[in-house]
């Protein structure tokens, strides 16, 4: 097995998106199961250390604010006035689900608004 050396970058003045409360996906998952679909050269397989990561932060998909600092990121949405929302109505999840995951808590509010 061929092992490339690798290198850690860490940044600054960004906000830890990636483990945000959230839908998630399993991007780097996919991307790694793909990539062992490909012809096996040398030996090389891919592996995700992690395999999802925060696909769509809270406050960002129903408008509460924007998103500067990691504090922006981990404040719970209950605790953000529902007026700061640029979405007339909106539910949470009551924890972070799958990227486009139905919960009976979340059809259930859907449907008790259709006309």
């Amino acid at each position: 097995m061929l092992t490339l050396e690798t290198e850690e970058i860490h940044t600054s003045g960004l906000p830890d998106i990636d483990g945000a409360p959230g839908g998630t996906l399993e991007g780097f998952g996919i991307l790694a199961d793909s990539l062992d679909e490909l012809p096996l050269y040398y030996g090389m397989r891919s592996q995700a250390l992690i395999r999802e990561h925060c696909f769509v932060p809270a406050v960002s998909a129903v408008d509460l604010r924007e998103i500067a600092s990691r504090d922006d990121l981990y404040t719970p949405a209950d605790d953000i006035p529902s007026g700061d929302s640029g979405l007339d109505e909106y539910k949470l999840a009551s924890r972070n689900e799958g990227h486009t995951v139905m919960t009976e808590d979340l059809g259930s509010w859907i449907i008790e608004r259709l006309p």
